[in-house]
């Protein structure tokens, strides 16, 4: 597939938010660590935001933003996207120089889902963490299905199993 990387465009906000407000569940629209510091990223890490677009068509998109750790991962606070998000916004504004490149989101157009652009993206932004001189990528991950069963304690829910073995939640 033929694509072309768009990074520090007008209107990227916008262009992303039309594929993302139409893939995200209600309730994610209302994170207030999201909300208070979305725009930041485009203000302080452009560098870091692209999407990907294909015969005039935005076909996926991505936000990262460095942080700094220098401790073993399994001893990342469980605090998650919300604790990522707020410390590459302080490592920056507090002069901390990064060595991870985290994702906080890969949406794929509805349109092209299934059809490896998740894949493109991830490709894309381990290219931008070699450029920047990040040795790790971390990306955390939500199960995409929860949302369905509300009711269902997390906890409970990461253990259901398909037939064949694999997780649920795909």
């Amino acid at each position: 597939m033929q694509y072309k990387v768009l990074k520090n465009i007008p209107n990227h906000v916008k262009q992303q938010d039309e594929i993302t407000l139409k893939l995200w569940p209600e309730f994610m629209l209302h994170n207030p660590v999201s909300n208070s510091n979305w725009h930041k990223l485009f203000e302080i890490f452009p560098e870091y935001q692209f999407s990907l677009e294909s015969n005039g068509e935005i076909i996926g998109a991505t936000n990262c933003l460095p942080y700094f750790w220098d401790k073993p991962f399994e001893d990342l606070p469980e605090r998650g996207w919300d604790w990522v998000f707020e410390k590459g916004i302080n490592d920056k504004i507090k002069g901390i120089k990064a060595n991870i490149l985290n994702g906080l989101q890969i949406a794929v157009n509805k349109d092209y889902q299934g059809k490896g652009i998740s894949s493109i993206i991830l490709k894309e932004m381990i290219s931008v963490a070699r450029d920047n001189d990040f040795k790790y990528i971390t990306i955390l991950v939500r199960p995409s299905l929860k949302s369905k069963y509300p009711l269902i304690p997390i906890d409970n829910y990461l253990k259901w199993k398909r037939e064949d073995g694999l997780p649920y939640d795909p």
